[in-house]
């Protein structure tokens, strides 16, 4: 049998050589060199990939510092050191050097930001335009260029491999040109997704040098979800018309995905981090690469996925991804192209009870959904379909991979209507991005007449489990991704983000006189940037009746970068609720008060996970609104409470009753006072349990420090 086998990384970050980079690397070269105790198809590497980001700022001498610290000792791993041309490469948004953009590449994009695609492809197609776009590159592409001898690799570069009598091309795709650019409004940081661009032109205008290939290779850094609209469908399409791998980067996760579609059939193959340099709130980065084994006989391949343990301080089996670190195809890639006329129906049901259902296809979610028996599991292709969707039986509905299935609400209200008519009912959302939904009227509490439109991405009344799932740019008043009264379970691999609302940017839980109402985040799961002009603008919990609605943040997840305009930048909680903080990671979030938690007469039950570097003018890590709040094992530290000179509560803010038992509070800052703890609201507020947990905080106002443990309107610790 004829065969091949890569090595896949990407994601280096090249900025120094720090003492755990280098452990980490000596352990990746001897994993790479002891391949064949794994499987004997691994016993000779053909050729290595790299998807992107080898520098952190694009500078000559972190790429020098690269080929040093990472490319050469590769290349000896694999046995091919004399062989500089057999190490293919991608530039990332990290490869772009920013201290080189410039007034015309900033107008320039501005406009293509603005829906101008035609701007973007004009400038391609000009010489002159095109070298302008790509200055930023030009580090990158100069150490390329010398290192490896590869031809344009700043833009459309390709290569074609020789090997065993088979010809591979290698097909590089710069997906990095307008990183950078696009700044948020609300926090005036960078914000990438949705403002990528590719460009068409980048791909069309060279893929007559490959037609011949017995095997076809595309790489880019940046998975599908981050593309912008306008560029999206056209780069997915060229790809999956004309490839028969994808490789790609940046999302520092593994996920292989077959995709078997209209338009064409592809494999999408991710690497993980080589290495992400330890930060506060991504203390224990996850790294990851792979080998791939393609048969040309057989048409099969094998992916052997690789992680890094922290633990045993080695490269294992990555068997969080898939069993015993391994995927496995069976006649997945391309041979035949699809004949007109004989096109397979993007949406089908797979499992049913019904032998008549059972393989049948449809053109929409919608026909499939009312064709469908309960407890029927729906399976969608790859693809964007445009469709505002209702559901009243229990269903499993598939995707293939948040990167590969769009369903798209076009702002037509919500993208998913869930249990409306009838909420006793399961739902399971696996493998798709839900995007681009607007809300429905919704009648939020029981003693107002009045409606509000919620629930922009996923309107749910029943119990609905989303797992493996990106829900992002969708608006609504209540719940701008999702707008729940039943019972929500975020599983591994979903991320909620960028979205927007009045209250509840990412979830808002509601509960009634009718219902109750609880959100469980699992591990794996990830809250982040998303916003609300009000409250919660990660998750907000509450509604008309108290005691009714409960949230509980489990170990893995991750709750960040969510900014509201008043209260509660990752969780508003109110109404009696209950909080169950059992770990996971509460960070670099912003409110006006309680910039992590927000909880207002409601119980809270901090027994893990962290709470920190989360800003507000009061209560920076929490605030304790005349609510039940227990310390039971959670690490509260590095908030900051200031607000023009102003601010109480680094720690947290308390006006209930706050029971300190075990964790700590430490290292947090308050302007004014109070930098571990500030009570007010005698004589109701105070503070019970072990003061040793609060220390090595910091206020303008040490006066205030007072031993006692309950005493009211006290600072503790600053």
């Amino acid at each position: 049998m004829v065969g091949v086998t890569w090595l896949h990384l990407s994601d280096w970050h090249q900025n120094g050589m720090q003492f755990d980079r280098r452990v980490v690397r000596d352990a990746l070269k001897e994993d790479i060199e002891n391949r064949s105790a794994l499987s004997e198809k691994l016993s000779t590497v053909d050729f290595v990939v790299f998807s992107g980001d080898l520098s952190y700022r694009g500078k000559s001498e972190e790429f020098q510092k690269a080929r040093e610290q990472l490319l050469d000792p590769l290349l000896e791993a694999c046995g091919q050191s004399q062989n500089p041309d057999r190490f293919f490469i991608v530039p990332g948004n990290h490869d772009s050097d920013r201290d080189s953009f410039n007034q015309w590449q900033k107008e320039f994009w501005d406009s293509c930001f603005l829906n101008s695609y035609d701007c973007l492809t004009e400038c391609l197609e000009q010489v002159e335009s095109r070298e302008r776009i790509l200055e930023p590159f030009q580090a990158f592409t100069s150490f390329v260029q010398d290192y490896n001898g590869q031809d344009l690799p700043n833009y459309g570069s390709v290569r074609i491999l020789n090997i065993r009598d088979k010809k591979i091309a290698l097909f590089g795709i710069n997906s990095a040109l307008a990183c950078g650019r696009h700044i948020n409004e609300e926090s005036k940081e960078i914000d990438d997704r949705g403002f990528v661009f590719v460009g068409e032109p980048q791909i069309y205008d060279r893929l007559s040098s490959i037609s011949d290939a017995d095997i076809k290779i595309a790489v880019l850094h940046h998975t599908f979800d981050w593309l912008n609209g306008n560029d999206l469908d056209r780069v997915r399409r060229r790809l999956m018309e004309k490839f028969d791998f994808i490789l790609q980067g940046h999302q520092h996760k593994q996920d292989v995905s077959i995709i078997n579609g209209l338009i064409g059939s592809s494999t999408i193959i991710p690497a993980g981090a080589s290495y992400n340099h330890p930060t506060l709130k991504d203390p224990q980065p996850t790294y990851a690469y792979n080998f791939v084994h393609f048969d040309f006989d057989s048409r099969n391949f094998t992916v052997f996925l690789r992680r890094w343990s922290e633990t045993r301080k080695k490269w294992v089996e990555d068997v969080n991804s898939y069993e015993h670190g391994i995927f496995e195809s069976r006649d997945s890639v391309r041979q035949l192209s699809p004949r007109p006329g004989s096109l397979p129906l993007p949406i089908m049901i797979t499992t049913s009870a019904d032998n008549l259902l059972q393989g049948s296809g449809y053109p929409s979610i919608k026909e499939a959904v009312e064709a469908a028996n309960p407890g029927d599991t729906i399976t969608i292709r790859a693809g964007a379909f445009k469709e505002n969707i209702q559901i009243d039986k229990s269903l499993t509905i598939k995707g293939a991979g948040a990167s590969n299935t769009f369903i798209d609400g076009s702002q037509a209200g919500s993208v998913f209507k869930i249990g409306e008519n009838e909420a006793d009912i399961d739902v399971t959302l696996s493998g798709i991005a839900i995007k681009e939904g607007s809300g429905s009227l919704v009648l939020v509490n029981d003693n107002d007449a009045n409606k509000y439109i919620c629930g922009g991405g996923i309107l749910n009344y029943g119990r609905l489990t989303v797992t493996d799932c990106t829900i992002f740019n969708n608006t609504a008043f209540n719940g701008g991704g999702i707008f729940s009264k039943g019972t929500v379970n975020i599983n591994n691999g979903t991320t909620i983000t960028q979205n927007i609302a009045n209250n509840g940017g990412g979830i808002f839980n509601n509960c009634g006189s009718r219902n109750t109402a609880k959100v469980n985040l699992n591990e794996g799961s990830s809250i982040e940037n998303n916003r609300a002009n009000q409250n919660g603008a990660g998750i907000y919990s509450g509604g008309y009746r108290v005691g009714r609605n409960t949230l509980n943040i489990n170990n893995g997840c991750n709750i960040s970068g969510n900014i509201a305009g008043n209260s509660g930048g990752g969780i508003w909680i109110i109404s009696e609720g209950t909080l169950n903080m059992n770990g996971g990671v509460i960070s670099n979030n912003k409110g006006w008060t309680g910039g992590g938690i927000f909880s207002y007469g409601s119980y809270a039950n901090l027994r893990g996970g962290s709470i920190h570097n989360n800003i507000a003018m009061n209560g920076a890590g929490i605030v304790n609104g005349g609510g039940w709040m227990t310390v039971d094992g959670s690490l509260i530290y590095g908030n900051i409470a200031n607000k023009n000179d102003y601010g109480y509560g680094g720690g947290i803010l308390n006006s209930g009753i706050l029971t300190l038992t075990s964790g700590s509070i430490e290292h947090n800052t308050a302007f004014t006072g109070g930098g571990g703890i500030y009570t007010t609201n005698s004589p109701v507020g105070k503070v019970l349990g072990r003061r040793q947990l609060v220390h090595d905080n910091y206020s303008r106002k040490q006066d205030d420090i007072l031993p006692e443990i309950e005493t009211d309107s006290m600072n503790i610790n600053g």
